[in-house]
């Protein structure tokens, strides 16, 4: 991490807790949409992906960040649309302190640390042309949200975090419905795709050997980095932890452009077009003999004679139960297998090979820990799943995104300057007058 790119520090956690009353701190704002704007049309991702460059633009200044040095924001040019954050225990939206000029690049979301009292992790609901649901997302060792401060429920010096005795770093939860019925299992993806070439790349021996622990992964796995556009991308299903699916619910079904789409309708239950707390709780593979498991269905959509194994204790087991049913179905290149519509579905990852809090990728020894600034040249990383039909692999215009987030560490904000290419004097001078 860049330390001299930095004007003012982000305490870690814990002596956020320890110091967190009496005394004055910035306080910095979150905004999203306003309700006014929930409804607006702002387009799917192919009105606003013919310009790669958009999909690059930098966040605002770093000083603004709530949760410095990490920001989150929904991808501009994704097509996504955010309507509100909230607690995971409520569905009354949480009321904006900011309001954004309206563009993707203003918004600013809350991340969670694991530090959270039950009930109150932060959460997002969101919307896409395919997708409609919630996101929660946890990383190691950030900032409390101030959201967290404003409601009195701060982190108190003993709180113990969710991340507490795992090796992750960063944890990612979805929760949702697909709105569309023709949605292809084999054809989601999900990864880092990067929208101009890489800077400088760690010796070839060093990328092919973390290519390699991915791989273990995910052995799907498209690696393309020597090329303008690189991306990592790998199948939604056989990437994710954790994949489960509800018993059917209830929707409206409308003929929409000569397509049928899905209206959702919300159950008395919050659980319709919104997770509830549930979301905060540890997602296990279910087994798979539960009706929540997504390996029944493709099984019998592999039509290979591997018949359903028998339940087990242990989580990594059903996990490769599920990852080698679905191989199954990719392997014979079957489409026909779709997500359905009246079902929600609830995807997890988990990784700790990036540090983000440090943003630094870890190594197998004797390499060790490097910096990500210097390798992704200002550009943020993804935490994004998209629809990319099987005959058109090489093409990330062609992407249709369930969901898509840029991750950003304030160390990237200078080369992404040194990039932008907008004409915006404002923008620019205070790249070159602040980053520094």
């Amino acid at each position: 991490m860049d330390e001299s790119s930095r004007s003012e520090t982000c305490e870690t956690p814990a002596a956020m807790a320890k110091n967190n009353t009496g005394r004055g701190r910035r306080q910095r704002s979150y905004s999203w949409p306003p309700p006014s704007d929930l409804l607006a049309d702002k387009g799917s991702s192919s009105d606003r992906t013919d310009d790669p460059s958009h999909l690059t633009i930098p966040p605002p200044h770093p000083e603004t960040w709530p949760q410095r040095p990490i920001l989150l924001r929904p991808t501009p040019g994704s097509g996504m649309t955010i309507h509100g954050i909230r607690f995971s225990s409520s569905t009354a939206y949480l009321p904006p302190n900011a309001v954004n000029s309206g563009d993707d690049d203003d918004i600013m979301l809350p991340i969670n640390n694991g530090m959270e009292k039950p009930g109150k992790c932060i959460v997002i609901d969101f919307e896409s042309d395919l997708f409609i649901g919630t996101v929660l997302m946890r990383v190691k060792n950030i900032c409390p949200s101030p959201l967290l401060e404003s409601s009195h429920d701060t982190i108190t010096p003993t709180s113990t975090s969710y991340l507490d005795g795992k090796m992750r770093t960063f944890q990612g939860v979805v929760k949702g419905r697909f709105k569309r019925p023709n949605v292809s299992i084999s054809e989601c993806v999900t990864g880092q795709i990067f929208h101009r070439p890489a800077g400088r790349l760690p010796p070839r021996f060093i990328v092919n050997g973390a290519i390699g622990m991915i791989r273990l992964l995910a052995p799907a796995l498209e690696a393309n980095l020597d090329c303008d556009r690189p991306r990592f991308l790998s199948p939604l299903v056989s990437t994710a932890q954790g994949v489960m699916m509800s018993s059917p619910i209830q929707c409206q079904h409308q003929l929409v452009a000569d397509k049928t789409t899905v209206v959702m309708v919300e159950d008395k239950n919050n659980d319709g077009c919104r997770a509830n707390e549930s979301i905060e709780n540890e997602i296990n593979e279910p087994q798979p003999s539960d009706l929540s498991s997504l390996l029944q269905q493709l099984l019998r959509s592999s039509k290979a004679e591997y018949s359903l194994p028998p339940d087990s204790d242990r989580i990594a087991t059903r996990v490769k139960a599920r990852k080698r049913a679905f191989d199954m179905v990719r392997a014979r290149q079957d489409t026909s297998l779709v997500f359905d519509p009246n079902r929600l579905y609830t995807f997890e990852f988990f990784q700790h090979l990036v540090s983000l809090d440090e943003f630094a990728i870890h190594f197998m020894k004797p390499i060790g820990m490097r910096p990500l600034r210097s390798i992704l040249d200002g550009q943020s990383l993804k935490f994004m799943a998209a629809y990319q039909t099987r005959n058109n692999l090489m093409s990330i215009d062609d992407m249709r995104y369930l969901w898509s987030f840029d991750l950003w560490h304030e160390s990237l904000y200078r080369d992404a300057c040194k990039h932008d290419t907008r004409q915006n004097c404002t923008q620019q001078n205070m790249c070159t007058s602040k980053a520094g």
